[in-house]
């Protein structure tokens, strides 16, 4: 199950971007897309440590 954590975090980051677009508050937008950027990056971060954790079976 851990394994999908990055798919999901990869998957509410583009819901955040599809939202900040349809989103008419400025504000509101920009700290959705910054919330996907964030969502991106530790995407990336949980598949490294289980790209690690594989390799080391």
């Amino acid at each position: 199950m851990q394994i999908g954590m990055g798919a999901y975090l990869r998957n509410v980051a583009v819901r955040c971007n599809r939202l900040a677009r349809k989103c008419t508050d400025v504000e509101v937008a920009n700290k959705m897309r910054d919330l996907s950027e964030e969502l991106t990056e530790k995407a990336e971060q949980v598949e490294r440590i289980f790209e690690i954790v594989e390799a080391k079976k």
